[in-house]
């Protein structure tokens, strides 16, 4: 029912969060710790089952910039300058969009190197389409390097099925 690996990453969230979690029991004033970034308003691939096909085509040239990247994880830090629990975790992923799919890659690949470099526990949610060398520096180049973590949706499990199930957007 609860394997090692769940075990581990609870306990790891909770260790990481335990300040928050203790400020919250007491009743003091919790500040976010982590956030979500989706950088990108494009998705590389057109699968059958995602309900987001006619918004996509509506947020398709929303993409962030590389200044806009570094602007928001710039406020990120400075944010935790004065925050009672600082923000620990940055992610960045899609609802309706892949973080390293179209113009937003080269700003998503900048954020993951300043997340990296500044020791935030750094996760990257894609199909793996995109995934490249560059990105994989991006995620290496801190000081921590098991602070990031790439999760890669497979949405078939065999090439066939793959290819019935989604098509090349």
């Amino acid at each position: 029912f609860f394997d090692q690996g769940v075990a581990t990453g609870f306990l790891r969230n909770f260790s990481r969060h335990f300040s928050a979690i203790q400020a919250l029991v007491k009743g003091e004033p919790v500040t976010p710790v982590s956030i979500e970034i989706q950088p990108s308003g494009t998705c590389n691939i057109n699968c059958r089952f995602c309900g987001f096909g006619e918004q996509r085509a509506l947020h398709r040239k929303m993409n962030l910039t590389v200044e806009q990247m570094e602007h928001l994880i710039q406020d990120i830090q400075e944010f935790n300058r004065t925050a009672p629990h600082p923000m620990t975790e940055i992610k960045f992923n899609g609802i309706f969009s892949d973080p390293l799919a179209g113009a937003a890659k080269k700003a998503t690949v900048r954020g993951l190197e300043l997340a990296v470099a500044g020791n935030f526990w750094t996760g990257l949610f894609t199909n793996g389409i995109e995934l490249s060398e560059e990105v994989q520096r991006a995620l290496v180049g801190g000081k921590d390097r098991s602070a990031a973590v790439v999760k890669i949706s497979l949405d078939a499990s065999t090439w066939e099925n793959y290819h019935r199930i989604k098509k090349q957007g």
